[in-house]
């Protein structure tokens, strides 16, 4: 019916329209089905809720009405309370023939109670004993509801019976309307039904009622709504499409995948309080086996070195690795840095864990927890293991925590110890392996089944290698007391030669006693250096005496270094040792251009000898000794040089009677070779 003016009823007036409790209204009102006001009042705490009757539905304004104005509808056909859809017509028939039969048992109890006769025909009518076209229709119905209906239908006739539900086709509804309605409620905001009809009555819209407005929008797909409501990654997870890839066609222990996960339940701290560990996991992608873990309390790159190390150790190397993308992951330690930008990278400096040992890595898709197996692992994990302490807090912390967490993390002798839980790990996992499996090419099998069965070449790892290919690799100054890691100061006897250069060092952050250090260009091993104490504030005489020793040793090298080099021209007068000088920059030519044609014959193979002496030191404690033997032979102060075609030629002396007793041996020689050939001199 028409009315200008809005019409305000208060809760006990709306649910005696609606035929409905005082508590149900109320609730709707919270629902926000209902457009209310507060009104001052002298009792409910100085204030009551009014219900606007514009927002009620369509039959109880109706109804209003008649019972305000019943002159109005004196005379006149009420056909038009039916004026909803046929299906509505067809219920409302349906449920009146049901009264109908009802109300001919109930003429005739025969003894019976009302209430027996009518639970005897609901249970006949939900059996299919009625009528079954009207089971098939109008579904199981409760005395209850039978009840209800015989109330409508005694004070509102076929209006009463007529359902309340509205019908879903807005075909209708103008295009103006349809968009205020998808602008208001796909929205990241997540407004409530409630909040988009408020604004579209302010728009000045009245074609749809709260209830219509709340069918129209939950005729949006469900899709639609989380894209805009949720946002692009809900929506990625929920409904976006996924590369399904085929795990028959890979290998067991040929690709690993590896991630963190923080466990959901409190162990004992090192400080005695409750710590949450952290578990990294290496896990077999074709057969679901665990390789490795391991608890720690927060992950580092160096719990995966661990983690990788015990299950290399254990089932083998495989090719590839599937790895996140986090820095812990992608250090240049563990698998060489992932290449973020266009550098050139010098493929004799990696020296990462991955590298060492050839082993691929490949990086997963960012923020994609699908792009990792081993995630589902985790909740199972969760489910079935985690679940079954003490001190678990909950998957989703605030709506899964126990009530008694507290309590129980506050009592130290409630936290169960690292050992234990890894104890208890351990054996979960074997019972883990040893159980069917749903995943995709598993048919049902456990996962040590399906390794026994695809499992290829098994790729053994050498100790020692793997060892060596744990260590952290750096670049360090060989400065005047050693080379300093971590405060603490290494050196060997070999060291004085390369101070003040740059050498890469390897070390164990396990063994810290020794380092490894090779030449930072062709990464050629040196030596190893020991870790040297640090002497206390007054120093004894012992340190003094050391300290004195290695000073006179080092320093005796130095000394003899440059002996070798310079004893060849310290008894020479200045002609002479201008024309070594010159002899030894010849020699040095040839060796920067090989392809030069010697001069002299003898030059060339001072210089092969020179040559042969260096390449032929691999042993870098002989390598002194080969330098020594070589400048003696080119000084020639007692042996003689000799020339490829076989002539001799004639030394440099630095005495006269050397050159005396050589003119002497040669004639004498000279003499030896005449007799023998008959030649006479």
């Amino acid at each position: 019916m028409g009315n200008d003016r809005e019409v305000w009823l208060n809760i006990k007036d709306a649910a005696l329209i609606h035929h409905r409790h005082e508590k149900t209204i109320f609730r709707r009102m919270q629902a926000g089905q209902f457009v209310i006001r507060w009104v001052a009042s002298q009792g409910c705490k100085g204030a009551k809720i009014e219900v606007a009757l514009s927002s009620l539905p369509e039959l109880i304004q109706e109804r209003y009405w008649r019972q305000r104005c019943p002159k109005l509808f004196e005379g006149k056909d009420t056909t038009w309370m039916m004026r909803g859809s046929k299906k509505k017509h067809e219920t409302a028939g349906l449920r009146k023939d049901l009264l109908e039969k009802l109300n001919d048992e109930l003429n005739n109890r025969d003894g019976r109670s009302k209430t027996e006769i009518i639970e005897g025909f609901v249970h006949k009518y939900n059996a299919a004993e009625i009528d079954e076209r009207i089971l098939a229709i109008l579904g199981p119905r409760t005395v209850r509801t039978f009840n209800r209906w015989r109330r409508e239908d005694r004070d509102y006739g076929m209006e009463g019976l007529v359902p309340g539900w509205t019908s879903k086709t807005f075909d209708e509804l103008p295009i103006d309307e349809k968009v205020l309605l998808h602008s208001l409620w796909l929205n990241e905001n997540r407004p409530s039904v409630a909040f988009v009809y408020r604004k579209y009555k302010e728009e000045g819209f009245d074609t749809l009622t709260l209830a219509r407005v709340r069918a129209y929008l939950n005729r949006i797909p469900d899709a639609v709504k989380c894209r805009y409501r949720e946002g692009k990654k809900a929506y990625k997870d929920r409904f976006g499409q996924y590369i399904e890839r085929d795990y028959s066609k890979v290998r067991a222990n040929e690709i690993w995948v590896g991630d963190h996960c923080q466990l959901d339940f409190a162990i004992e701290g090192f400080n005695g309080k409750a710590l949450f560990p952290w578990i990294t996991v290496w896990m077999d992608i074709r057969s679901r086996k665990v390789m490795g873990f391991c608890i720690h309390p927060s992950p580092c790159t160096e719990t995966i070195v661990a983690s990788f190390r015990s299950a290399a150790l254990k089932h083998g190397l495989p090719e590839q690795v599937l790895i996140d993308n986090g820095k812990d992951f992608s250090s240049r330690r563990f698998s060489g840095g992932r290449k973020r930008s266009r550098l050139r990278i010098d493929k004799r400096k990696m020296t990462s864990l991955l590298h060492g040992l050839k082993v691929e890595a490949r990086f997963c898709n960012p923020y994609n927890p699908r792009s990792k197996p081993v995630e589902r692992f985790f909740r199972t994990m969760k489910d079935d293991f985690e679940k079954g302490w003490d001190t678990y807090r909950g998957r989703y912390r605030g709506k899964e925590r126990p009530e008694g967490l507290e309590a129980v993390l506050k009592d130290p002798s409630r936290l169960p110890g690292l050992p234990e839980v890894d104890a208890a790990l351990q054996a979960w996992i074997e019972e883990y392996h040893a159980r069917p499996h749903r995943g995709q090419a598993m048919d049902g099998k456990s996962p040590d089944q399906v390794w026994r069965e695809t499992l290829g070449e098994k790729r053994e790892v050498d100790p020692e290698r793997l060892r060596l290919a744990m260590m952290v690799a750096e670049d360090r100054m060989i400065r005047r007391n050693g080379i300093s890691i971590f405060g603490q100061v290494y050196w060997d006897e070999a060291m004085w030669r390369y101070k003040g250069k740059r050498v890469r060092v390897r070390y164990d952050v396990h063994d810290l006693g020794r380092i490894d250090v090779y030449d930072q260009e062709e990464n050629r091993y040196l030596f190893t250096a020991e870790c040297r104490p640090m002497a206390q504030w007054r120093a004894c005489q012992d340190d003094i005496k050391r300290a004195q020793k290695e000073g006179r040793e080092e320093r005796k090298q130095v000394e003899e270094f440059a002996n070798v080099v310079h004893r060849g021209r310290r008894g020479m007068q200045p002609a002479a040792r201008a024309i070594q000088t010159k002899r030894d920059s010849l020699i040095s030519r040839q060796e920067e251009n090989p392809g030069m044609p010697a001069r002299r014959p003898a030059c060339r193979s001072l210089a092969a000898g020179r040559t042969s002496s260096l390449a032929g030191g691999e042993d870098d404690g002989n390598e002194l000794h080969n330098l020594v033997a070589q400048r003696k032979g080119l000084s020639g102060s007692t042996a003689e040089s000799g020339s490829d075609d076989g002539s001799r030629r004639r030394p440099i002396f630095k005495y006269y009677w050397e050159k005396e007793d050589w003119e002497r041996r040669e004639r004498a020689r000279a003499d030896s070779d005449g007799e023998e050939t008959g030649e006479i001199h």
